[in-house]
């Protein structure tokens, strides 16, 4: 592996100060905008404000949601906060991340209310693809156990349908059944047969 460069290092070292100094912070917050440094270094600097909180730390992860690979850093950042407006400003710079990330970005806009009203409202606007709210995620805005959410949630995207009592008893007998013991003595080739039969044509 190549060895950091002398410049690389000192900036290193940069982050490993004590931040009860407000020009030291301020060298971390210079670090974390500068788009001539490393990847790896901005995302270490971000960590950091994060850390530390500083008063601008929202407009600055907000500021970063342009940069590919970087916005993902700055999102742990705008979960500390609870306005809508960080949820329509991260929207709309959905097609800045990377398709690989869109997951991440998702997860963000269901951890608060504020942020899944938002979401909810575009998607029943038509603004954003109501395919890419998974039930995973529809679950998490239900669990909020705020009722106009789940109201807002049927309306926008469809309602969650649990299993009925008889499918989830009957999925705890299997799991009794199918012990590490059982399945060690199963029949590998008879199980393959199986998938090909009834699942491999999907």
């Amino acid at each position: 592996r190549n060895q950091p460069t002398p410049e690389l290092e000192a900036d290193l070292r940069a982050l490993n100060v004590l931040f009860g100094d407000g020009r030291a912070l301020s060298e971390v917050r210079k670090l974390a905008l500068d788009g001539n440094k490393p990847l790896d270094l901005r995302k270490s600097a971000l960590r950091t404000l994060i850390k530390q909180k500083p008063d601008d730390l929202q407009k600055l992860c907000e500021d970063l949601l342009d940069t590919r690979f970087l916005n993902t850093v700055a999102l742990q950042g705008l979960r500390q906060f609870d306005h809508p407006a960080i949820a329509n400003r991260i929207l709309d710079k959905f097609g800045a991340f990377h398709p690989s990330e869109h997951q991440e970005v998702l997860e963000t806009l269901v951890a608060r209310p504020a942020f899944a009203r938002v979401l909810l409202q575009r998607i029943a606007a038509g603004r954003f693809p109501r395919q890419n709210l998974t039930p995973f995620h529809a679950r998490q805005i239900q669990a909020f156990n705020n009722d106009e959410l789940t109201a807002l949630l049927a309306t926008a995207w469809g309602s969650l349908n649990d299993s009925p009592a008889e499918k989830k008893a009957l999925i705890a007998t299997l799991k009794q059944e199918l012990s590490p013991a059982a399945l060690a003595a199963a029949d590998l080739s008879a199980g393959r047969a199986t998938f090909e039969a009834a699942c491999a044509t999907c």
